[in-house]
């Protein structure tokens, strides 16, 4: 009998071990329902015997585990268009809200600022107009309108007018600026254009006060290596985290790093749900929502990225099958609410659109 109980025992073992080199996937999941036998090995009476008591068990499939190519469903949501609004842009660089239906829209080419209201029956009106290169905007609490033009002084509008800037990042080139909730200014910006992706770093992130007093500097890591490449978007959350994006290849992949207390915590490069070889991260724009998130556009792949302040996905969607087209800047003023401003297509009407739509509350 415990001869018997050996060779069945053996045979088992050596049908697993063989398992451990199939190659075909299916032909390993069939070979599993083979060891449903196990547990009918023959019972081994040693309770007279100084050994230890064996008692038979069983192999189960879901040790193994399954292959699924099925991708995470429940990550995947929908957006709704409330409202469209055509402009007279080809591409909405970037919105910033002066009141409760009142923009600040621009393109960089042609060089246009457009403050703009919306109406009710979704149209347009625009307020005023200034021809004025402009790369990123920001709005001061004094309401005066600062401009990055990708050159190391910052430009300033107040009213209709312009006045002598006081933010200077010499050598540096300012591309993207934001202003945080502590009221500093913080800006991405890089050492020479256009970019020589090839050669790691070029980028730094400065934090200035507003009244022009230069605060941090972030360029290398602890061991002197370089942080950043081109810093094309940047905010903050909250409690203080920093998340910038920034493009590391010269057909526009990209990531999107965290900073927090002035280290790089973690870096989002995509996801394998929505991106693969064919369809890599190439990161557009960044916003914070009310309830401290990020939302990510990725205008090329027509996909919107949800990412909680660590940087973990929370939600994805495409916006193809909710009939947005080439998302690109956003802005989130409350819960619920996303404004997104899109680039025109090639073809047919060349004029960019402003979408405003529901998005689930909790992000």
């Amino acid at each position: 009998m415990v001869k018997h109980f050996e060779q069945h025992l053996t045979d088992k073992i050596q049908l697993i071990e063989d398992m451990s080199i199939i190659t075909v996937v299916t032909k390993f999941f069939e070979d599993i329902k083979s060891l449903d036998d196990v547990k009918e090995m023959p019972y081994i009476n040693l309770n007279h015997s100084h050994l230890t008591s064996f008692v038979p068990g069983e192999i189960h499939q879901s040790i193994f585990g399954t292959i699924q190519d099925e991708i995470h469903k429940d990550k995947i949501i929908r957006i709704k268009a409330i409202k469209e609004y055509t402009t007279e842009l080809g591409l909405v660089v970037n919105i910033v809200q002066c009141s409760e239906n009142t923009f600040l829209i621009h393109d960089s080419d042609p060089d246009i600022i457009q403050k703009v209201t919306v109406r009710p029956d979704s149209t347009i009106k625009v307020l005023s107009q200034i021809n004025e290169r402009a790369h990123k905007t920001a709005l001061t609490r004094n309401g005066d309108l600062l401009i990055s033009d990708l050159t190391p002084k910052l430009k300033i509008i107040i009213g209709n007018g312009k006045t002598t800037s006081k933010y200077i990042f010499k050598p540096f080139l300012v591309q993207s600026i934001h202003i945080n909730n502590e009221n500093q200014l913080i800006v991405g910006a890089v050492k020479k254009l256009p970019v020589d992706y090839p050669v790691p770093g070029g980028g730094v992130v400065m934090v200035m006060d507003m009244d022009g007093n230069h605060v941090a500097k972030y360029e290398f890591d602890k061991k002197n290596e370089p942080l950043f490449t081109d810093l094309r978007d940047i905010i903050t959350t909250k409690n203080g985290k920093i998340f910038i994006i920034d493009i590391i290849t010269d057909d526009s992949r990209g990531r999107v790093v965290m900073m927090e207390k002035g280290t790089v915590s973690r870096i989002y490069i995509g996801h394998p749900d929505i991106n693969s070889q064919n369809h890599p991260f190439k990161p557009c724009s960044t916003v914070a929502t009310p309830n401290d998130n990020v939302i990510v556009s990725d205008m090329i792949n027509n996909t919107l990225h949800f990412l909680d302040n660590s940087v973990h996905l929370l939600a994805y969607c495409n916006t193809v099958e909710d009939d947005i087209l080439l998302p690109y800047s956003m802005l989130c003023s409350k819960p619920g609410t996303l404004f997104i401003g899109s680039s025109a297509p090639c073809i047919g009407n060349h004029k960019a659109n402003i979408f405003e739509v529901e998005i689930p509350n909790h992000l």
